[in-house]
C-alpha cells in the first residue's frame, strides 16, 4: 500500500484549501466520508481473511491448482485489486482487460494452465465476465465525479472508493454467474448520477457537498455489502437465492436511490441557477462591450465626418432641411387644376423597383405642366419621392437621401463627389459600429488627407461600395436623390453622376441597393442625350438601370 500512500501525498499537496471550504466547510459535512474511511481497514482485512478461508476449504487438488487467493487463474485477483486502486486511471486499467473477449482469453491462457480442449470454457465463462466488466467500467466513469469531489476533502477518500470497487469487481467476476441484480444496480448508479466531471467548477456548493458525501457512502457501502455476499454466501446457498429472486445483498434500494437522486436533483437546481447567473454575466458583459464599441465607433465616426467634409451639425441639418422641403412641397401640391402624384401611387407604378430582390437604379424623369411654371419651378415628381423616403423609414428600412434643391428658388453649387460623400456619411451614421478592425484602417487609408471635392469620383464610388458591403442590419439600402437638375454645377447635368450611380447598383454585392433619382427634364436640357450615353456605358444593365418618364398633365376632372 506504499504506492497508494505516495499518490495520496502528492494529491494532498496539490489540493486547494479553498475548494475544501466550498464543498465541505464543516466537520459534519464530511461525516459520511469519514465513516467510509474509518471502516476501510476493517473491510479490507475481512476480505483478505475470508478469501483465504475460501481457498483453504477447497478439498479438490484440481480446484486448488487453479486458484490464487481464492480466485480462479486468469480472472482479476484480490492482490491486484488492492494494489491498483489509488486513482481512477489505475482502477480503469485494472478492469479494462476483462471487457473484451480477446484480452480475456489471453489473460486466461497466460495465467492458467488450461488445456487446449478446454478453450470453449473460456468463451462460455468469458462472455459473462466481458459483459460485466463493460458495465462496471461505465459505472466507474459515472462514479468518478462523486469520488473526485470526495477527494477534495481528503485524498484518502479516492483510494478507499476505488479499492472497494476493485475488490467487488474481482470477487463478482470470479463467480460463475453474476446475478442480474448487481448489474441492475450498476446501471442504476450510471443512470442516476450526473456527469460531475464537466460541471465540477460550476457546482461548487456545500449543500451539494453533503449530498455527494451521502451518495459516496451509499455507493461504497453497497459495494462492500455485495462483496461480502459474493465471498460469504456461495455455492448452493447463493444459487438458491438467485432462483428465489432475492440476492444476498438485496435490500430496499429506496435509501440508496434517494441519495443518488438527491445529488442529481441538486445538480439540476444548481445548474439552473448557474445558467441564470452566467446568462446575467453574459448580458452585462455584452452591454459593456456594446458601450465600448459605441464609444470607439463614435470616435471613429467623428474622424470620418472630417474625411468626408461634413459639418458637426450635419445630422441635425439633414433633418431640418428635409422638414422644410416637405412643407414647401405640401404647398406646391395644392394646385387643383393639374395632375398630382402621391408616394403610394408612385410605389404602385414602380413596384418592381421597390419590391424586387435585385439592386436597381430608377431615374424618374419628367416636367411640370407648363401652366404651373409662372408660379413655381418645383418638380411635380418630388412630393412622391419625398413621400417614399418617409414611407420606407416608417417601415424600418435603411434610407439615405440628398436634396439638390431645398426651396423653390435656391440652388446648390455642388459636385457629384459631395453628393456621394454625403450619402456615405449617412450610411455610417446609421450603423457606426461597422467601423471596426481592418475595415476602419482600410477606409481611413483611402480617405485620410484627401480633399473630397477633387478626389476622383470613381475612387469615391469604390469606397461607397465597400461601405455598402459591410455587415449591417437589414439586407436593403434605399437612396433617394431629388432634383439633380437643379445644381448650377454643369457636371451635374452630364452623364458622370448617372454612370457612377449605375456602377453602385451593378457592382455592390451582399446587399440590395435601390436608388431613385428625380429629374425635371425642363432644367436638364441634354437629359435624353445623356441617357443614351449612360446606356452605352459598361455599367448599363437594362434589368438594373431604368428610366420612368412621367410628364404632368392637366387634371381632366378639373377642366
Amino acid at each position: 500500500m506504499m504506492e497508494t500512500h505516495q499518490v495520496d501525498t502528492v494529491m494532498s499537496r496539490n489540493r486547494d484549501p479553498d475548494d475544501t471550504e466550498e464543498w465541505f466547510p464543516t466537520k459534519e459535512s464530511k461525516q459520511d466520508l469519514d465513516d467510509v474511511q474509518s471502516s476501510r481497514d476493517e473491510f479490507r482485512d475481512w476480505v483478505l481473511t475470508n478469501v483465504r478461508e475460501t481457498r483453504s476449504s477447497a478439498t479438490s487438488s484440481r480446484t486448488e491448482g487453479t486458484k490464487e487467493n481464492g480466485q480462479p487463474h486468469g480472472l482479476p485477483s484480490i492482490k491486484d485489486a488492492l494494489s491498483k486502486s489509488a486513482t481512477y486511471e489505475e482502477a480503469y486499467d485494472y478492469i479494462k482487460p476483462f471487457s473484451t473477449i480477446n484480452e480475456l482469453g489471453g489473460a486466461y491462457q497466460a495465467q492458467s494452465g488450461l488445456l487446449q480442449e478446454r478453450a470453449h470454457g473460456i468463451k462460455k465463462i468469458g462472455y459473462s465476465v466481458q459483459k460485466f466488466a463493460a458495465t462496471f467500467l461505465d459505472c466507474l466513469q459515472s462514479i468518478k465525479g462523486i469520488v473526485n469531489i470526495a477527494g477534495i476533502a481528503a485524498p484518502g477518500y479516492v483510494g478507499a472508493a476505488y479499492e472497494t470497487l476493485n475488490i467487488l469487481f474481482a470477487v463478482a467476476a470470479s463467480r460463475q454467474k453474476v446475478e442480474d441484480e448487481l448489474t441492475d444496480m450498476l446501471e442504476d448508479i450510471k443512470e442516476l448520477l450526473p456527469s460531475l466531471i464537466v460541471y465540477e467548477q460550476i457546482y461548487r456548493n456545500p449543500v451539494l457537498g453533503r449530498k455527494i458525501a451521502a451518495a459516496y457512502k451509499s455507493i461504497i457501502y453497497f459495494a462492500r455489502g455485495a462483496t461480502k455476499y459474493y465471498i460469504a454466501d456461495h455455492g448452493y446457498k447463493r444459487f438458491g437465492r438467485v432462483f428465489s429472486g432475492k440476492q444476498g445483498f438485496y435490500v430496499s434500494n429506496s435509501s440508496f436511490r434517494k441519495d443518488l437522486l438527491a445529488v442529481k436533483n441538486q445538480c439540476e437546481v444548481l445548474l439552473s441557477i448557474n445558467i441564470d447567473k452566467i446568462k446575467k454575466i453574459a448580458e452585462d458583459q455584452q452591454k459593456q462591450l456594446d458601450r465600448l464599441i459605441a464609444a470607439v465607433s463614435l470616435e471613429r465616426l467623428v474622424k470620418f465626418r472630417g474625411y468626408l467634409a461634413q459639418p458637426p451639425s450635419y445630422e441635425q441639418d439633414l433633418k431640418e432641411s428635409l422638414t422644410r422641403y416637405t412643407q414647401i412641397l405640401c404647398g406646391f401640391t395644392t394646385n387643383e387644376r393639374v395632375e398630382q402624384l402621391s408616394a403610394e401611387a408612385l410605389l404602385a407604378e414602380v413596384r418592381d423597383w421597390s419590391k424586387s430582390n435585385s439592386s436597381q437604379l430608377l431615374i424618374l424623369a419628367g416636367m411640370n405642366e407648363l401652366s404651373t411654371l409662372e408660379n413655381d419651378n418645383l418638380s411635380w415628381l418630388s412630393p412622391a419621392a419625398i413621400g417614399i423616403v418617409q414611407h420606407l423609414r416608417d417601415n424600418g428600412e435603411t434610407v439615405t437621401h440628398y436634396l439638390c434643391q431645398e426651396s423653390s428658388s435656391y440652388s446648390k453649387d455642388i459636385l457629384p463627389q459631395e453628393i456621394i460623400s454625403s450619402l456615405m456619411y449617412q450610411l455610417l451614421l446609421k450603423q457606426p459600429e461597422v467601423l471596426q478592425g481592418d475595415t476602419y484602417g482600410s477606409l481611413s487609408t483611402q480617405l485620410d488627407g484627401r480633399d473630397i471635392r477633387v478626389l476622383d469620383l470613381n475612387v469615391l464610388v469604390e469606397i461607397m461600395i465597400q461601405i455598402l458591403q459591410l455587415p449591417r442590419d437589414g439586407d436593403r439600402v434605399y437612396i433617394v436623390l431629388d432634383r439633380a437638375d437643379r445644381c448650377r454645377e454643369e457636371t451635374m447635368r452630364k452623364v458622370t453622376l448617372l454612370i457612377a450611380l449605375a456602377k453602385i447598383v451593378t457592382q455592390t454585392k451582399c446587399v440590395t441597393v435601390k436608388i431613385l433619382v428625380v429629374v425635371n427634364t425642363l432644367y436638364w436640357e441634354t437629359f435624353d442625350r445623356d441617357w443614351e450615353a449612360l446606356k452605352r456605358s459598361e455599367f448599363y444593365d437594362s434589368e438594373r438601370v431604368r428610366q420612368c418618364r412621367k410628364d404632368q398633365q392637366m387634371d381632366p376632372s378639373r377642366w
